[in-house]
């Protein structure tokens, strides 16, 4: 889903990525990684874009902040959370959220 916002002149298009599923297969190891693939496709397609000639209509994909919901069950986090997490860090900003207990 893709918004555009614009507030005192500077536009900004945002664009929330979803990813149902993620950590509920039997096997969760390496289940972080196709979402770190997709962030580093957006870097290199954003380097490709900067390194060629014409660099005035770039549009900009890259993923700049990801929004870690919480289960709110009052468990804390689970080693799987935590993983991601350390895997995540060092591409993008990580906002942990607790979702909230009705939904």
């Amino acid at each position: 889903t893709t918004v555009d916002i614009e507030e005192k002149g500077v536009r900004l298009r945002l664009t929330v990525v979803d990813t149902p599923g993620f950590g509920d297969a039997v096997d969760n190891r390496k289940c972080w990684q196709p979402i770190i693939e997709f962030i580093n496709e957006k870097y290199d397609q954003y380097f490709r874009d900067e390194s060629g000639l014409n660099r005035r209509n770039i549009e900009d994909h890259r993923v700049h902040c990801c929004l870690y919901f919480i289960d709110p069950t009052g468990h804390g986090l689970k080693p799987l959370d935590i993983e991601f997490m350390k895997q995540l860090h060092n591409l993008v900003n990580i906002i942990p959220v607790i979702a909230k207990a009705d939904t």
